[in-house]
């Protein structure tokens, strides 16, 4: 039993230098215990909605202080009896996330447990525990930053096993900068919001290409991956603006192939295509030479989850848990993807702080893999509590 004493709405700031919301929740004991999630800059339409600072109902939330709760599933329920509204708008998704994961911090520290125990055993997840994937962003676009590449996000995939993961990773980022340097003859590379770089190439395909070069150079043992975030380069009439071309879906789906026949380690592509574009997805599903993720089209939410995996679309999800604001909600959708076998991964968003929560949500479920860019800067955090909780092997 945990009861809420008193509760700190505070100003923080994420890795943009946007401002995010920090809650602290003070127990029975006088102890505090806060969360800050990061935010997102791309969203997928269907996202819950947050609340800036200025915008909280104090008085609304400030109803939760002297009650007690024996457990995160009775908080949320209280939680959601207060909001009542389909997107979270009242109290605000970030904020009902916030207050959920301070209690659950509160709750295990009364039950001498981690956070991702807590979880475990509050949503009942008997997957079993297994070392995941990470995905590391080492190239930014899109809408990350302000270069001339469509494509948001290129990754490296490598199986964690252990703090020698970390640094093959930071030595992969280095060599690459130091390719990217000589090749552009630049002596100060710029950074983009994930920490990639973020210069211009000639083409999409190009960053890639030199991706490659480097891996094979210094022979790592990785795999590619994309995050097209296709909904940027979409237009409302329906074809999509890729490197200045006008294109349909189906020609889409040709230059991912186009790539894919020259970088054999493209394995892995998310959001290839505007999220409602379901005919691009599955002309591309078809193909069978990627692993098809979807994170604007599933938002983590359950039901639009539910209803993406009936069109059999994808095979992998994005887990985000601020895009649908509560716990309960992001565990009922990762428990939908596993029963489909789909590839789970938790995932950071490009405005971080350094509350590591996800590596519990990862930890809790036996996620497939995680996303968390380059550890470096604020993203250090979560590979450190990465080590920590997953240990060394």
């Amino acid at each position: 039993m945990v009861k809420i004493k008193k509760i700190k709405i505070l100003r923080n700031f994420d890795s943009r230098g946007q401002e995010v919301i920090k809650i602290g929740i003070c127990d029975q004991n006088d102890h505090w215990f806060f969360s800050c999630p990061g935010s997102g800059k791309s969203k997928g339409k269907k996202e819950v909605i947050s609340k800036d600072f200025q915008e909280i109902d104090f008085d609304l939330i400030s109803k939760l202080e002297g009650k007690a709760f024996s457990s995160l599933n009775d908080l949320e329920d209280e939680l959601f009896a207060l909001d009542g509204s389909p997107d979270k708008s009242k109290i605000g998704g970030n904020i009902f996330l916030a207050l959920s994961l301070s209690f659950a911090r509160a709750f295990a520290w009364s039950e001498g447990l981690e956070l991702w125990e807590v979880l475990k055993h509050e949503y009942k997840l008997d997957f079993p525990q297994k070392l995941p994937l990470i995905f590391s962003n080492v190239i930014n676009g899109g809408a990350h930053v302000e270069n001339n590449l469509d494509i948001q996000e290129y990754m490296v995939v490598l199986k964690y096993k252990g703090p020698e993961t970390v640094r093959e990773l930071v030595n992969f980022y280095r060599s690459l900068g130091d390719f990217l340097r000589e090749k552009y003859s630049i002596r100060i590379l710029p950074i983009g919001d994930e920490s990639g770089y973020a210069l211009d190439f000639e083409n999409n395909l190009l960053p890639l290409v030199y991706m490659k070069n480097v891996k094979d150079k210094f022979s790592y043992d990785f795999e590619f991956a994309l995050d097209c975030a296709a909904n940027y380069f979409y237009h409302h009439d329906g074809h999509y603006f890729f490197e200045t071309q006008k294109l349909n879906s189906l020609e889409l789906t040709q230059v991912y192939l186009s790539y894919k026949e020259k970088i054999p380690e493209l394995n892995f592509i998310e959001d290839p295509f505007q999220e409602e574009d379901f005919e691009g997805f599955k002309e591309l599903k078809v193909t069978q030479k990627f692993k098809i993720i979807g994170d604007d089209l599933t938002v983590t939410n359950p039901q639009i989850t539910k209803d993406i995996l009936e069109k059999n679309l994808i095979d992998g999800i994005i887990i985000k848990a601020n895009q649908v604001g509560s716990l309960r909600e992001t565990f009922e959708t990762i428990k939908l993807a596993k029963e489909k076998n789909l590839l789970v991964i938790i995932s950071h968003r490009s405005g971080e702080t350094e509350d590591p929560f996800l590596i519990h949500i990862a930890k809790a479920c036996g996620a497939d893999a995680l996303k968390i860019g380059v550890p470096i800067k604020e993203r250090v955090s979560k590979f450190n509590e990465l080590v920590r909780i997953y240990g060394e092997f």
